[in-house]
Formats: C-alpha cells, structure tokens, sequence
C-alpha cells in the first residue's frame, strides 16, 4: 500500500509540474488546447487601465498586450485633453505688443499618460510621440480700437500657428482654428493673445481641445 501510494504521488506531483493538454496528447504549453473554446462567465471590469488583450498568432500561440498599446497600434485618433475658460476674467491684458497665455480655468478630460497638464501657467507638455490636433478659439472684449490689430497664436513644440479673428458688436473679438502637429516628447502647448496697440483689452471664455494619434 505505501508503495501504491508513493507511485502515485510520483506521478500526480510531475504532472502538477508539466504540460497539459486538452484534445491533444503532444501539449507544448503548459495548457495546450486544441479545440474551442468557451467562457461560460467572466469577471466584469469597469475600466482598462489595469487589464490586458488576449492575442493569437497563426500558430495559436496566445500573448498579452496592454490595452493602452493595443489602441496604439491601430492608429486610432483619440481625445487627450479638453479644457475652457466658462467666465470672463476682469483682469487688464496689456498691449504694446506683449503676449499674454490664454487661461483655461477648467479641466474636464486629461487622460492620463498622454501629457501634463501646467495650470500656474496654462501649458500642455506632451509626453507621447505622435499627431496632435489641437483646436482652440478664445473671445476678447474691450477691445476699443478697431483699427489695432489683434493677435491669437496656438504654440506647439517650436512652431506657432495664428488664427484670423472676427470683431463683434460691443467691442468684441472671436478667435478659433485647429492647428495639427507632429510632436515629441517634452513638446509644450500653450496658446497666446497680443494686440499691436497701446490700450489694454480682456480674456473672457476660451476652449482648448487635444486630440493624440500615435505613431
């Protein structure tokens, strides 16, 4: 009896170490299945952020890939960032030339991975090499001399794209576009007001939107 017993620990402790398959009788994984199959139920995530794609190649073979990575090779655009202004701002913007950054005082997406976001000085620094499409508008008042020339820029990495703007009643200027960009990592975008005058104008509601397509 003590030698029946022993034999079979042999035999169920190598087979807890060694490969099993199922339909097969020549496993080469520790799970070798060689037919369909199926998942009756299967635990629910409410997020990816931690989960992982199950993959296959032509040999059956199964891989994990993260499902940010996964999204990235098929080269889908997707939303990174998305912020706006909701109110004016009473604050004075000087002229004579100077720029001021646009100030966007409510965030509402910044995915996380894609870039960082600077609310002390309203910049974007990106932190994934690929096409950004960066579109951005901003409306000034108190903008009194019709004859000045006002100004909208959106920065991106060592380039800057301006905008044409469109006055108002009540001395008011509209300013909106989309700017798309090749950018690297440690890339920054902002995005600037300047008028050639003397007189001081304000900011009042701004939006600014970043969408990310890897390369």
């Amino acid at each position: 009896m003590k030698k029946i017993m022993l034999l079979l620990s042999v035999i169920f402790g190598g087979m807890m170490y060694s490969q099993v398959g199922i339909n097969t009788a020549t496993p080469t994984r520790t799970l070798d299945v060689n037919g369909n199959v199926r998942f009756r139920s299967v635990d629910v995530v409410t997020n990816s952020d931690n989960s992982g794609i199950l993959l296959t190649d032509t040999a059956g073979n199964v891989s994990q890939i993260s499902s940010s990575d996964f999204f990235s090779t098929l080269k889908i655009p997707s939303n990174a960032f998305n912020a706006e202004q909701n109110t004016n701002i009473s604050t004075n913007l000087s002229g004579n030339s100077t720029y001021h950054n646009v100030v966007f005082g409510t965030v509402n997406l910044n995915v996380a991975g894609n870039g960082i976001w600077n609310a002390a000085n309203n910049t974007y620094t990106v932190a994934k090499a690929g096409v950004y499409s960066i579109s951005t508008g901003v409306q000034l008042s108190n903008t009194l001399n019709s004859a000045v020339t006002y100004g909208f820029y959106v920065h991106a990495g060592s380039q800057r794209w301006g905008f044409s703007g469109m006055s108002q009643a009540g001395n008011i200027m509209v300013f909106s576009g989309t700017y798309v960009k090749l950018l690297s990592p440690g890339d920054v975008i902002y995005c600037e007001t300047i008028t050639t005058g003397p007189s001081s104008y304000r900011q009042d509601v701004s939006f600014l939107h970043i969408m990310f397509t890897p390369l």
